[in-house]
């Protein structure tokens, strides 16, 4: 066996296996009357005004890109997080999750010689991906259902590499590993030209997540359209993805119309909002959270109203150089439709989301 890297590379796996559990039935589907709010629907069916997020982060589709703007007799799917809601039609049980992880040597193998298809991801995502999570982390699972549905001819395997800049560039670009997760798409439409836009292969998105503007809730800001933000100064760490201040036409960085500085950590950017060096911290809201529960700021810094900053995909991808990446994608999008049809992906969502915001009010 030849390798392109080392003779062997240790790397980490990690194996789920989910446990059902009996569970009284919660969620289901919810129907908008007049005087809703996504907040007040929160505030009285989970008894947490935070969480009108989950209700649209789940119903983005029907609601469209303004959560402050929901339509009497629209239909809601409510997610069941510890046990509520309850009394709603459709309701179902919530899944506990066992997850079990192990640590193996496996060497790197030519794309000749490897026949199970090789998964590549990292820890240090939460709650998306990371090793001290039941399955690994939401999207790990939610990969790992897909794939087990997609039941792939030489069978596939998740390798964990702690070193995210050298995911795309070389072990996806030289097919050393054949797929990467989770990966945000930038607009390749307005921008064709971008690194991922010309060189990876998108899934269907696995999982949508809100980028929200954090605020210090001294001197609040609302964002509701884009003019909102103009002159404003913002802080989004380093190595996050900036191509959502340009997206869709807004042109932010392009134009000078907004600041953003880009320091090493997160916890930079919330001092600085709390010191007022910014008006806002951009982030995905489930690192915002739990970033604000860590530092002890809440009461200081909270969401800001109005819409998201973007509602992005995270997807799984291939290299172009890879000679089966459409392939590849076409099989990860067909187990993807299959554990979205029989349920699976919404028990897998339901239970992580539960854990998740769990751990935010016990914080």
């Amino acid at each position: 066996m030849t390798t392109r890297v080392s003779a062997v590379l240790a790397v980490l796996i990690a194996l789920s296996m989910g446990t059902a559990t009996a569970a009284a039935a919660c969620g289901g589907t919810y129907t908008v009357v007049r005087g809703d709010s996504l907040t007040e629907i929160a505030n009285e069916l989970y008894d947490d005004a935070r969480k009108w997020s989950v209700i649209y982060q789940t119903n983005v589709d029907r609601i469209g890109d303004n959560p402050e703007r929901i339509t009497v007799g629209t239909e809601l799917t409510l997610t069941c997080i510890d046990g509520l809601p309850v009394g709603l039609d459709d309701g179902r049980g919530a899944r506990d999750i066992d997850a079990r992880s192990a640590l193996l040597e496996v060497p790197f193998a030519s794309p000749a010689t490897r026949e199970p298809i090789a998964l590549l991801t990292a820890d240090d995502y939460r709650p998306f991906t990371d090793r001290t999570l039941p399955g690994g982390g939401m999207y790990t699972e939610i990969v790992q259902r897909a794939m087990e549905a997609a039941a792939p001819e030489d069978g596939f395997a998740i390798y964990w590499v702690n070193d995210w800049a050298s995911h795309h560039e070389p072990l996806l670009s030289n097919a050393l590993l054949d797929l990467g997760f989770p990966w945000f798409k930038p607009d390749c439409e307005a921008d064709p030209t971008t690194y991922r836009c010309e060189n990876l292969v998108f899934s269907d998105p696995v999982f949508e997540v809100l980028t929200l503007m954090f605020v210090n809730t001294s001197n609040p800001v609302a964002f509701t359209e884009d003019s909102d933000l103009h002159g404003k100064s913002l802080c989004r760490p380093e190595g996050y993805s900036t191509f959502i201040f340009d997206a869709d036409g807004r042109n932010w960085l392009e134009d000078d119309l907004v600041t953003v500085d880009m320091p090493k950590t997160i916890e930079a950017c919330f001092e600085g909002l709390v010191a007022r060096r910014y008006d806002g911290v951009i982030l995905n809201e489930f690192t915002g959270r739990e970033k604000i529960n860590a530092m002890g700021l809440r009461g200081q810094v909270d969401v800001g109203g109005g819409r998201p900053i973007a509602i992005d995909g995270l997807h799984i991808v291939a290299h172009k150089a890879h000679p089966e990446a459409d392939e590849l994608i076409a099989l990860v999008n067909a187990g993807l439709a299959r554990i979205k049809e029989d349920g699976t992906y919404q028990r897998t969502i339901d239970a992580h989301m539960a854990r998740i915001w769990a751990e935010l009010a016990g914080s």
